[in-house]
């Protein structure tokens, strides 16, 4: 027969399993306060989230150097590739050259599109892609209807990986963070490192802002 003690252990270990999401609506529940749930994706997006998340992209950028950095996430109650933009940000020459040709910024031209990608697939189930517009087998696995705006600004390099954040005990792919580049960085492995950081782990501000902000959508890994 279970004792106090015991009881007591197995609640602890129960509620330990759980999510993030689901702690706080238990204890919201306990407290008699009403369970708040994040944003939608792409329904109840806001502009206030695109303008935090592009803040966000930028410090990425900075970083790798990037020609640019765009993320998507997955759309909300779908575990299979359903991508979604959400920030799309750009450096000083790239925005010139922009500027100069009179072109809409990327970032409200995208945002909320739910174009498909080959690359988003790609990435979503494999983890991560390395995308070289200079090479034909990679521009022949394009979709027909996919938007090619990177490639014509001078992007012709991708590294991409999946964005992932921790629910309980197991981990869920839930988007994707990808940096573009003129040409193969010569920091491949530096700018690999950082991008993954940035994308699958707390200790970068990303991934517990779309933890804390959005109702993810994706898949358990």
């Amino acid at each position: 027969m279970a004792t106090e003690e015991d009881i007591k252990r197995l609640l602890v270990e129960t509620f330990g399993k759980l999510s993030s999401r689901s702690k706080q609506e238990l204890l919201e529940t306990f407290c008699g306060i009403p369970a708040k749930t994040g944003a939608k994706i792409p329904g109840e997006i806001s502009l206030a989230h695109y303008g935090e998340i592009n803040k966000l992209l930028l410090d990425v950028l900075n970083e790798t150097n990037a020609m640019q950095v765009v993320a998507r996430l997955n759309e909300t109650g779908k575990e299979e590739p359903a991508p979604v933009f959400v920030g799309w940000v750009e450096n000083a020459a790239r925005a010139q050259a922009r500027l100069e040709k009179n072109d809409s910024a990327p970032a409200l031209l995208r945002a909320g599109d739910t174009a498909s990608s080959t690359t988003y697939e790609r990435c979503f189930c494999d983890g991560s892609i390395e995308r070289d517009w200079m090479k034909p087998e990679h521009v022949q696995e394009r979709k027909i209807v996919e938007l090619c705006l990177s490639q014509k600004s001078g992007v012709n390099y991708l590294r991409v990986f999946r964005i992932e954040v921790r629910d309980g005990n197991t981990r869920r792919g839930i988007g994707v963070l990808g940096a573009g580049f003129s040409t193969r960085p010569d920091d491949g492995g530096k700018v690999d490192e950082l991008l993954r950081t940035w994308a699958q782990s707390d200790k970068r501000e990303l991934v517990p802002y779309l933890t804390k902000n959005f109702e993810l959508g994706g898949r358990v890994l």
